[in-house]
This record gives C-alpha cells, structure tokens and sequence, in this order.
C-alpha cells in the first residue's frame, strides 16, 4: 500500500500524530490518541522516543508522563466500547475515533489551525483535513510514536481496572489479547461484557 498524502497549503502552524491501540484483542476498547504539537518544537520534544511496543510498561509510563507535562505537547484519546466495535466492526470504529480526534483537535486550536496529521498505517482522517497516512508510521515518525504510547498506556490502564473488578479473567496480564491464558480462562468462564463477541464468535 502507498502512502496517502492530502496536499497542503500556505504555512503551517501545528503537526499532529494518530495512532490505535487495541485493535485485534478479544476483550476491552479499542484506544486512539492524537498528539499535536507547534511545527517548531516537533524535532526536539521527540528526540528518542520509538513505538510503544518497542517499549517496556515502565518506558511508556515515562514517556507518558514526559508528554502529559510538557506545556508545548498536546493529546487527546478516545476509547471505543466493545458494544461499539461489535455492532459497526473495526473499519467504522477506526473511521469514527479519528472523526473523533481531529474534531477534538479543531475543538481545542481553532477550526481553521493550518495543521498537517500523520497517521499510522490504515487509519485515514476526514477527507477536508491535510494528512499523511505511512506505514509502520509508528516506527518511524516521532509524532506517531508518541500517539501510539499514549493510547496504549491509556488502554492498558483500562486493562488493569476491569482486571480489578473482573480478576478471574486475568486482563492485567494478557491485557484482552487472544493469549494461551485467555483462551483457558474463557472456555473456564465464558464471555464478560468486556469481551468483543465477534471476535470471540468461535466460543459461542
């Protein structure tokens, strides 16, 4: 698949990376986050920083805090229910928490913030917005990185809170994925509410 490029005009004022986390486990929401920055400060707030899953838990809290902290970094997330992903699929939900991003970047900058958007492979924003869509973009665009970190520490902190109130099913170790250890646990248990029933369609 090629690159997808959205041309854009005049000078620009704020980059911006989106990523996902949780797109093929069995169990818990599917994450994105969008993290923005001034065009300027893009090469020295990310020097460093890889993809989330190059990183250990305790590397991704860091950077987690690193960006939440810093005045110049900007990002918002947004969590897409199980319920959700089961009744539209995984392509609309992708669709709609990017809608969802971009609205809450507009939201935030002002409408018209001359802006560019990376986006990791597959996910596209809004047709009226000036974007790049790279592949393994979150191996190789810092601000994508930093997308990815972002909405994975906010999943698995999800993760980690229905562990608590569903603790037979083990969500603080798998995390929802399809491990050897989920799997047990659902043949054991059966599915939760927390589970994604299309894609657990074989345990029915």
């Amino acid at each position: 698949m090629q690159n997808v490029i959205s041309r854009s005009r005049g000078k620009l004022r704020f980059i911006a990376g989106i990523d996902e986390a949780g797109r093929g486990p069995l169990a818990g929401p599917l994450a994105l986050a969008c993290v923005w920055c001034a065009k300027k400060h893009q090469l020295r707030l990310f020097s460093g920083i890889r993809d989330s899953k190059q990183l250990t838990a305790r590397a991704r809290e860091k950077w987690f805090l690193r960006l939440k902290n810093d005045p110049r970094i900007a990002f918002r997330a947004t969590l897409i229910s199980p319920r959700l992903i089961d009744q539209r699929g995984v392509s609309w939900v992708l669709r709609e928490g990017v809608r969802r991003l971009v609205e809450r970047f507009r939201h935030a900058e002002g409408r018209d913030a001359a802006s560019f958007f990376y986006l990791d492979g597959g996910l596209f924003a809004p047709s009226f917005v000036r974007q790049r869509t790279i592949i393994r973009g979150d191996e190789t665009v810092p601000i994508i990185s930093a997308a990815s970190i972002v909405a994975k520490v906010l999943r698995d902190r999800v993760m980690l809170r229905l562990h608590r109130r569903l603790p037979e099913y083990g969500f603080d170790m798998h995390k929802g994925y399809g491990t050897r250890l989920h799997y047990a646990r659902l043949y054991a248990l059966g599915l939760s509410p927390e589970h994604r029933r299309r894609f657990c369609a074989k345990l029915l």
